[in-house]
């Protein structure tokens, strides 16, 4: 599961779209169902302040359900739910995909002409990212395909005909004993969003809704 303090740290950027709102969470159980039991999973977050929530994900998890959830099994990049939504949040989701035609479709249509799409992703400029490349040399999630800036998330959703109108960087170091997490913390202290967080929260509307 994503770290901590980052998912912590991301959830008010999307609390506030999605208050008393109809959402649907792709990739909700975040590669595992026992991610349920933290307090800071994000789709129970979701869940508690929205007006309704459906959850998707292609991992079956049928003893949420049972918890009171809405969560269906589904493959994010082909989907028919034959409902459509306020909001649609894909958490840490599109960094795993090799798909993205399917996926943008199938959001399009579960999606109300006056919708957002929320993606959180992780910022592909990160400092601390390259750090981790050169000093570690393979350590990236072993499931992502790609990774992403504000310039190609922007032309990605806009060649699948979404406009970006709103991208934040989120910014999770703190001070630490390791070397790793200072040098984090310093490159978040003194460098510019784009280079420096590690995190994106990109929101996004349609663009023929106008």
């Amino acid at each position: 599961m994503a770290n901590r303090t980052m998912a912590e740290r991301r959830y008010p950027h999307i609390k506030e779209h999605i208050q008393s709102k109809s959402v649907l969470d792709i990739g909700c159980v975040e590669h595992d169902p026992a991610n349920s039991s933290e307090e800071y999973w994000l789709h129970d977050k979701i869940r508690r302040d929205s007006r309704l929530t459906v959850g998707l994900d292609i991992i079956e998890a049928p003893g949420l359900n049972e918890r009171g959830y809405d969560i269906r099994a589904a493959d994010a990049r082909d989907f028919n739910l034959d409902e459509t939504f306020d909001v649609v949040v894909a958490g840490e989701l599109i960094e795993h995909l090799d798909n993205f035609d399917g996926l943008f479709s199938s959001i399009k249509t579960h999606l109300k002409d006056d919708g957002i799409l929320i993606l959180t992703t992780p910022n592909g400029m990160s400092v601390l990212y390259s750090l981790k490349r050169y000093l570690l040399g393979d350590f990236v999630h072993q499931e992502h395909t790609c990774w992403f800036d504000s310039q190609t998330i922007r032309q990605l959703l806009f060649r699948h005909g979404f406009k970006a109108t709103e991208i934040t960087f989120i910014r999770h170091g703190t001070p630490s004993k390791s070397p790793l997490k200072f040098i984090q913390w310093l490159a978040e202290l003194a460098l510019p969003d784009e280079i420096g967080a590690q995190t994106m929260v990109v929101v996004a509307e349609k663009r023929n809704q106008h």
